[in-house]
């Protein structure tokens, strides 16, 4: 009888799953490039179940595996993250569902198994980054306009509202209710204030960008603009403003990841801020139609 069993993944596997997807960044690309709190994230999206939604894979005592699936409410569209501890060798949706699953793009015995099993390279998303040294260019403002550090308590709404019409037309974008988006990113242990800003135009806030602390790391999570207010220079503005302050309170790098084909330019931007693609911490993600007996929960 096979010492391996399954079930759901519950708040107590916390710990056991971030090791395990640890593990994975390791053997994927070289560095941990998760944390409890990215784990956490997922679960508290809108429509996660952990119970029905999730399982762990177990080898007696040990967690070897780790599955979970989210989409949007009619189950149309399933993404996924499945996490296997590299020492392992080897290897329930609805009709006209999509399942996705997001790979390093340096991991091509993965890419090669994902395309043999019917998955399509359908989008990339590219970790860029750039160090923080003294010629900092300075931030350019349009006329008319403030920026100011993120205030806890006073900013959340405000931020959420950006960030939903900044995206509204975003590939796979999901609208997100206020506690929903507040549990997974200012409610975040990680999420670091100082590193926030907000740009206003009288009492509008019209920009945002956050960001988050790794010691010498310094994180940029969002970028939004109102899409009213594009094409003024603000995102870089925020930009070049973020890089001075993150240089000052001793991050030495800066690093965000971007959809590679994004409509709204955000790789040029970028690209114009200084910041160069970091092709050993990219991404792929693999999309696959399936049907209610191709996808079932073990």
């Amino acid at each position: 009888m096979s010492p391996h069993r399954s079930r759901p993944a519950s708040e107590e596997d916390l710990a056991a799953i971030t090791d395990l997807v640890v593990a994975c960044d390791v053997a994927q690309i070289g560095v941990e490039d998760t944390n409890a709190d990215d784990v956490r994230s997922v679960w508290l999206m809108s429509g996660v179940d952990l119970s029905a939604d999730s399982r762990v894979l177990l080898d007696g005592d040990r967690l070897i595996g780790y599955a979970v699936l989210w989409g949007d409410e009619q189950r149309t569209e399933l993404e996924g993250w499945l996490s296997v501890h590299p020492s392992v060798s080897g290897d329930a949706a609805d009709a006209g569902a999509t399942f996705g699953l997001t790979e390093a793009a340096n991991d091509t015995r993965r890419g090669a198994l994902l395309t043999a099993a019917g998955y399509a390279d359908e989008r990339h998303f590219w970790r860029m980054r750039r160090d923080l040294g003294p010629d900092l260019p300075p931030p350019a403002w349009p006329a008319g306009v403030a920026v100011r550090p993120f205030e806890p308590g006073r900013d959340e709404r405000g931020v959420h509202a950006v960030r939903e019409a900044a995206f509204a037309r975003h590939w796979h974008f999901r609208a997100s209710d206020f506690e929903t988006w507040a549990a997974r990113t200012v409610g975040r242990s990680d999420f670091d204030p100082r590193l926030c800003f907000l740009v206003t135009d009288g009492s509008e806030t019209v920009a945002v960008l956050l960001g988050y602390s790794y010691d010498e790391l310094a994180w940029i999570q969002t970028v939004a603009v109102r899409p009213a207010w594009r094409g003024q220079g603000l995102a870089l503005a925020m930009l070049h403003h973020a890089f001075a302050v993150y240089r000052d309170s001793g991050h030495i790098r800066v690093e965000l990841e971007v959809d590679a084909a994004n409509t709204t330019g955000a790789t040029r931007l970028y690209e114009r801020a200084g910041m160069t693609v970091d092709d050993d911490h990219s991404y792929v993600f693999y999309a696959k139609p399936v049907g209610g007996p191709d996808l079932q929960a073990g």
